[in-house]
């Protein structure tokens, strides 16, 4: 069994507070959850784009996959419910995202999110 790292909670709050962000429409609040040079999906230019994606979400599970002292990958599940006024990489139910996190001068950030498997 992969040993789960001692921080692993802080990175998943990290995405849970992703999810929180996003419900928010807080684009300050993500990108204070993001890399400097976070890598978002084609389709996401920016977390301004990224927080109007949806009028609502919560996080459903989250799974490590896999870890790294310095890097972690989860991939995770939330329910979701796209903007009807905005252009959406979001589905209305159930999706499934992934991300990677690295470990930064200021401790665990989003370094890419992506709506395909991360390696």
């Amino acid at each position: 069994a992969m040993a789960i790292p001692q921080d692993h909670l802080n990175t998943v709050q990290l995405i849970t507070g992703f999810a929180q962000t996003l419900q928010a429409h807080d684009d300050i609040g993500l990108e204070a959850l993001l890399a400097p040079d976070a890598q978002l999906p084609p389709d996401v230019p920016d977390a301004n784009t990224a927080v109007n994606e949806v009028d609502g979400i919560s996080t459903t599970s989250l799974t490590l996959l896999s870890a790294t002292p310095d890097r972690q990958i989860y991939s995770g599940t939330f329910w979701a419910l796209p903007n009807p006024d905005k252009p959406s990489s979001w589905d209305t139910g159930s999706n499934t995202r992934w991300f990677a996190l690295e470990q930064t001068p200021t401790g665990w950030r989003i370094s890419q999110f992506s709506e395909t498997p991360i390696s």
